[in-house]
C-alpha cells in the first residue's frame, strides 16, 4: 500500500478526474469501492482514502495525550488499510488519511494539499417529519469544494449498469451560471461516450399560464443552443417539463434509464435552505449516483480546459 503523498500528476480538467479523494466512515465501504475502483481506473487516477476520527473528550480536557492510539483508531487503520489493498489489487494506486479531528476540515485540506479534481462520498438517509435528508457531513462538504462531488445517495445502488454511465440527465436551470455546467456535463459524456440529456422543468403553475406554450418553446431552445454545432458523435436529447422539479427530474431519470444525474449548484446558499434545493432533495431520493457541481467553480476552471478536452478525448 502506497504512503500518502501527492507527488502523483495532477490533472488539469474536472471532467476526466486524476486525483480522487473518497471520504468514507468506514460503514459504506462496501456501496463506495465498486464506484471508486470503475472511475479510478477508467482515467488513470490515483485515490486517496480519507477518515476522519472524533477528537476524544479527554484529549479535548488535557487528560490524555494525542499520541496514544486507541483501540478505535486502530480498527479504523486496519480497515483503511484493508480498502486500499481492495483498489490497489484493481492496479489502482491508493494512499490512505487517518486524522483526528473535523471531518469536513480533513477531507477539504485533502483535497486542498493534493489538488484533487473528485470528491466521491456516501450518503445515509435518515426519516424526520416523512422527508429525507442527508448527513451533516455530505451536506456540509456539498456547500465548501470546488471539485464535482460524486454522491453515492442512501438508495443508490452499486451495480454495474450504474457505476460506468451510458446516459447522462444533466437538468439545467437556465439561470445563473448554467453554461459551465451544461459544458461539464457534456464534456463527461463524450468522455464516458454517453447519451446525455437536457432537462429543464418550468414551474407547475406556467402549465395555466398564457404564455405557457412560448415560454416552453424560449426553453427549447435555450437547451438547444447549449449543444455546440460541432460536437463528439454521442446522442444529445433536449427535454422541457413541467411540474415539481426534483419529481420531474427523477422520472425522467427513471423514463432514460439514466446511470448518472449531473447537477449543478450556485455559488452560495443559506444553510437553512439546504433541505429545499432540488440537487439536495435528488441525492436523498434517487437510485442511482449524483454528480453536483458548483457552477461557478466550473465557470473558472472549465473555461480553460474544456475545449482541450473535447479534443483530447475524440
Amino acid at each position: 500500500m502506497n504512503t500518502p503523498n501527492h507527488s502523483h500528476q495532477t490533472s488539469p480538467s474536472l471532467v476526466v478526474a486524476k486525483n480522487i479523494v473518497v471520504a468514507t466512515d468506514l460503514t459504506d465501504k462496501e456501496k463506495l469501492l465498486p464506484h471508486v475502483i470503475a472511475q479510478a481506473r477508467r482515467s488513470g487516477a490515483h485515490v486517496t482514502l480519507v477518515h476522519a476520527l472524533p477528537v476524544p473528550d479527554e484529549f479535548i480536557l488535557g487528560k490524555r495525550t494525542a499520541s496514544a492510539p486507541d483501540a478505535r483508531e486502530a480498527q479504523a487503520r486496519q480497515t483503511l488499510a484493508d480498502m486500499a489493498q481492495r483498489v490497489e489489487m484493481e492496479g489502482i494506486p491508493c494512499s490512505i488519511i487517518l486524522k483526528r479531528g473535523v471531518a469536513v476540515d480533513i477531507v477539504h485540506q485533502e483535497i486542498e494539499d493534493g489538488q484533487a479534481d473528485r470528491l466521491i462520498i456516501g450518503t445515509h438517509g435518515h426519516g424526520y417529519a416523512g422527508q429525507k435528508i442527508l448527513g451533516c457531513v455530505a451536506n456540509a462538504l456539498l456547500r465548501a469544494v470546488n471539485v464535482p462531488v460524486y454522491v453515492i445517495g442512501p438508495h443508490a445502488t452499486s451495480t454495474p449498469s450504474h457505476v460506468v454511465p451510458h446516459r447522462i440527465l444533466h437538468p439545467v436551470s437556465l439561470t445563473g451560471q448554467y453554461r459551465a455546467s451544461a459544458a461539464f456535463a457534456l464534456a463527461l459524456a463524450q468522455a464516458n461516450r454517453a447519451d446525455l440529456t437536457l432537462l429543464h422543468v418550468l414551474d407547475a403553475g406556467m402549465l395555466r399560464g398564457a404564455h405557457f406554450q412560448e415560454i416552453s418553446a424560449k426553453a427549447k431552445q435555450g437547451l438547444s443552443e447549449l449543444i455546440p454545432s460541432q460536437h463528439p458523435p454521442i446522442a444529445v436529447h433536449t427535454l422541457v417539463e413541467c411540474g415539481d422539479a426534483p419529481f420531474e427530474i427523477l422520472r425522467v431519470c427513471a423514463a432514460t434509464e439514466s446511470d448518472w444525474i449531473v447537477m449543478g449548484i450556485e455559488r452560495d446558499f443559506p444553510w437553512g435552505s439546504m433541505s429545499n434545493n432540488a440537487a439536495y432533495q435528488v441525492i436523498a431520493q434517487a437510485d442511482r449516483p449524483v454528480l453536483v457541481v458548483r457552477d461557478h467553480a466550473i465557470a473558472e476552471r472549465l473555461a480553460h480546459t474544456v475545449e482541450a478536452e473535447l479534443v483530447s478525448v475524440s
